[in-house]
């Protein structure tokens, strides 16, 4: 898979005959990349893909490329790039072309319990528009999923948008910190139990990195990061069944990394049978 989440634009624009050269234009054009390199393009246009690209171009009905964009996920984009009289699209493109309505839709996309009617919503409000939801559900499918990548990947994603101030605040949702994320592009989020045992794990978070900085007592740090195992865990749970995202898992790895211990389990530090050392 490729991993950025304008990963469906990417193999949508390639099964379509677009040049790998002119994709990453657009790409830059939009403000979503700022130094990709040709050959990550290049390196994905496997021997497959390119026979895929070569059926694609060559179908003789809508059934015919259904099959081969179904394959790589990029069902959504094709049906608006082969459709006509477009208005999601055009709605699309005019969102992506402004920087403060593209900053506002990305941060927002980037909160899991953030979905396409809430952003629709949230969006309209905000600006005294009349976007559809549909249009709201395209750009994030086609620009800006990051349901299936891991942490390393949304960051790596993210390192790379020209944009200082988005990349910084897209970066306060990778420690559970979504009000302030949102708050950043002038969106209020109406708290639920899920946003407010992710505040919740960004401050005792915040915690448990000071007090390893100044060296607490085994027993501080340990009351603190018990704290985060217990709020990680029910969010962890209340996610699961929505996204495959992983920031709490590598969190919680990093607490066990940086307790110098890689012995102990999970389980094992929940118990308190095994003390950090």
């Amino acid at each position: 898979m490729f991993p950025y989440p304008f990963r469906r634009y990417v193999y949508g624009s390639l099964l379509r005959g677009r040049d790998p050269s002119r994709i990453i234009g657009c790409l830059r054009q939009l403000q979503l990349v700022r130094s990709m390199a040709l050959d990550t393009i290049l390196d994905i246009m496997t021997p497959e893909l390119q026979q895929d690209m070569a059926d694609y171009s060559a179908a003789q009905s809508n059934e015919e490329r259904a099959a081969i964009s179904d394959k790589y996920e990029a069902s959504m984009y094709l049906a608006h790039q082969d459709g006509s009289n477009n208005q999601a699209w055009v709605e699309c493109w005019d969102i992506l072309s402004v920087k403060k309505y593209r900053e506002f839709v990305l941060v927002l996309a980037t909160i899991p319990t953030m979905t396409p009617d809430k952003i629709a919503e949230s969006f309209n409000s905000k600006f005294c528009r009349e976007i559809s939801v549909s249009t709201f559900a395209l750009l994030i499918n086609s620009f800006w999923d990051v349901r299936k990548l891991t942490t390393a990947q949304i960051k790596r994603s993210v390192d790379d948008l020209p944009s200082v101030q988005l990349s910084v605040n897209i970066k306060k949702l990778l420690f559970g910190n979504p009000v302030a994320a949102a708050k950043s592009v002038g969106a209020s989020l109406k708290l639920n139990y899920s946003l407010i045992l992710e505040e919740m794990l960004a401050d005792i978070y915040l915690k448990y990195k000071e007090m390893t900085e100044r060296k607490a007592t085994v027993g501080e740090v340990k009351e603190v990061a018990y704290a985060v195992m217990k709020i990680g865990d029910r969010l962890d749970k209340m996610n699961k069944k929505g996204t495959d995202n992983d920031v709490l898992r590598s969190l919680l790895e990093e607490l066990k990394l940086e307790t110098h211990d890689t012995g102990y389990t999970m389980d094992d530090f929940m118990n308190g049978s095994r003390e950090i050392v």
